[in-house]
């Protein structure tokens, strides 16, 4: 199990590397907490910005998984429970000293230490539950296949927001799998889903084939857009992406 999560979050920190815009995933993490605080990027409408992000490591698998009739696939099977919360800077004062609160949770290089909304932030959280398995039994060749996802947020709301919409998410499982040397490509494993409820577990259909975990090029995960109401009327978008490793 050790070896399995060490494993994990050598692959979130080689991915953290090569900044993924809007991605939620870890960045320097390192803490033998259940919770792990760091940083990830969003998009409120066109501007991406850092904010803070903890990482609940608690539960990292379940007993849920999906079966496979490819016989390559290793039967050592596993299932994820991966959950991020973002937080965003919603207080002036919050928005002038987020450069310094990432700064500060970079220096801590994965500090176990809450982070709340008292300090101006709001929050949403993302759980992906999916299966992993191996291909041919090679711990090399992790492979990934989505279950269900859902998406929570924080429930007290205060100026300058004026309330939240029910977001908008899309769940693609796009990639290869297979030798790296004859990989089939894998598409049209996606599902997008226009209104969907707080709190509420969705699943993706269980035809969709597992696909390789630490190919980078390809997207692997569920991508959420957050409506904003602000208190004058206006609207911005929250955009981030939260991928499957």
């Amino acid at each position: 199990m050790k070896k399995v999560i060490a494993q994990l979050f050598s692959l979130i920190l080689v991915s953290s590397m090569l900044i993924a815009p809007a991605n939620c995933f870890a960045a320097e993490s390192k803490s033998d907490d259940t919770k792990i605080l760091t940083t990830t990027t969003v998009m409120i409408d066109d501007k991406m910005i850092e904010v803070p992000m903890s990482i609940d490591v608690k539960s990292l698998y379940t007993t849920e998984t999906k079966t496979s009739s490819d016989s390559k696939i290793n039967s050592d099977t596993k299932a994820s429970n991966d959950s991020c919360t973002v937080y965003i800077p919603y207080t002036e004062e919050a928005k002038e000293n987020n450069d310094k609160v990432i700064s500060d949770i970079k220096a801590a290089k994965g500090s176990s230490e809450s982070f709340t909304s008292q300090y101006g932030y709001i929050y949403f959280t993302s759980t992906l539950n999916y299966s992993r398995t191996y291909y041919n039994g090679n711990y090399s060749q992790p492979l990934v296949d989505l279950i269900s996802f859902k998406l929570e947020r924080e429930i007290i709301t205060s100026a300058p927001f004026d309330g939240f919409r029910n977001a908008s998410a899309k769940a693609q499982q796009i990639g290869t799998i297979g030798d790296s040397g004859n990989a089939s490509e894998l598409y049209g494993q996606t599902l997008s889903f226009s209104s969907i409820n707080y709190g509420q577990l969705y699943s993706v259909p269980s035809s969709w084939q597992p696909i390789i975990a630490n190919v980078l090029d390809y997207y692997k995960g569920v991508k959420y857009s957050i409506p904003l109401i602000y208190s004058n009327g206006t609207t911005s978008t929250l955009t981030y992406t939260h991928e499957m490793h």
